[in-house]
């Protein structure tokens, strides 16, 4: 009798599940028909719109700083090599 109970509770959707699911409708209702949560919305994309344009600043400057780096230690390996007599074995 305690296996057919536990059974019929699993069988149907989850409690948190509808409730989660009427949150989100409720929430995507307010954002979408009141005055108050179209502005809210509006907020949101241009907050993301700023996240984006950040995030993309971020790259090209880790960009710059790759580039550069790298330019550095083909520069540094290039003058040990010009040192030695540009690269040639030196032979005694």
């Amino acid at each position: 009798m305690y296996e057919s109970q536990f059974e019929s509770q699993r069988s149907g959707p989850s409690t948190w599940a509808i409730v989660a699911g009427a949150a989100v409708g409720a929430a995507a209702i307010y954002m979408l028909r009141t005055a108050e949560g179209k502005k809210l919305l509006d907020s949101a994309i241009r907050l993301l719109e700023d996240f984006t344009q950040e995030a993309a600043r971020f790259q090209e400057a880790c960009t710059r700083a790759r580039t550069a780096a790298s330019d550095s230690w083909q520069a540094v390996s290039g003058s040990t090599m010009s040192s030695t007599g540009g690269g040639r074995e030196t032979v005694f």
